[in-house]
């Protein structure tokens, strides 16, 4: 019995210390979010305060919208401008530090059929979500994850050169998926999913001690003026950005440790 009461006081602590939430956007819903330019309205952030989104310049647009939801009645349209590599990020968070060793972004991407074809020897424009830490000078870039709505690939971008890389899979166009990047702050490593199924790895781009930035972000997937130019769009809900303590690792050994002295003992 009193086994059992240990077992069930470290399960308690495991679902707290497992998860703790950097910012939630809520789905974007009402009354959090209401319909109109993103940029200035809040998100929830992990002490239960909140903090309002900040753009970097450029000519995209993000948007709260009802037309096309993944759930609830709202989602943000981010539009690319042509010429406009554009960032949109929770401003003010704090640094996640010493106290976690995973971070995890998630979030879900509908990517439209473009309404024109792709130029020739061009990719892009892509969507997704970029984290930084810019604790101790110019931002590193930690990890990313992208759709390049031109061809439909998955991309990555790789450890030491930020080269984008094709993941090998696609996402379907006009249709909502779920996408997952895991920050390993223990070995410098990032892992991405897309609908729970594993993508692959890479190390950290430029490298990074904390989580200071998420960005949901619409660049241009190539360097040439017909990939710069193009214009495009991609719709956001359910972004959450979560963090797991140090602690949760030792919490997990021993519920492991009494899962297995009760099969042993029945």
């Amino acid at each position: 019995m009193k086994l059992r009461l240990i077992l069930f006081a470290l399960l308690s602590l495991g679902s707290s210390a497992l998860a703790a939430t950097v910012f939630d956007t809520g789905g974007f819903e009402s009354p959090l979010n209401t319909a109109g330019n993103l940029t200035g309205q809040p998100a929830t952030l992990g002490g239960g305060g909140t903090s309002n989104w900040v753009q970097t310049p450029g000519t995209s647009t993000a948007v709260v919208q009802s037309g096309v939801v993944q759930a609830g009645s709202q989602a943000v349209l981010l539009t690319r401008g042509s010429n406009s590599d554009q960032r949109f990020a929770v401003a003010g968070l704090s640094p996640v530090t010493a106290s976690f060793t995973t971070v995890f972004a998630e979030w879900d991407m509908y990517v439209p059929t473009p309404t024109a074809a792709l130029p020739q020897g061009s990719f892009g424009p892509m969507f997704g979500f970029e984290a930084y830490d810019d604790s101790t000078g110019p931002a590193l870039l930690v990890g990313s994850l992208f759709v390049d709505q031109g061809t439909r690939d998955i991309l990555y971008q790789a450890a030491g050169t930020g080269f984008l890389t094709p993941t090998g899979s696609f996402v379907s166009y006009d249709t909502w998926n779920e996408f997952e990047l895991k920050f390993d702050y223990a070995t410098d490593t990032y892992t991405f999913y897309l609908n729970d199924n594993l993508l692959g790895s890479s190390g950290f781009v430029d490298g990074g001690d904390q989580f200071t930035d998420g960005n949901i972000s619409g660049l241009a997937a190539a360097g040439d003026p017909g990939s710069l130019a193009l214009t495009g769009e991609a719709y956001f809900d359910n972004l959450i950005v979560t963090v797991v303590p140090e602690t949760s690792a030792m919490v997990l050994f021993l519920v492991g440790c009494c899962g297995m002295f009760f099969r042993r003992n029945r």
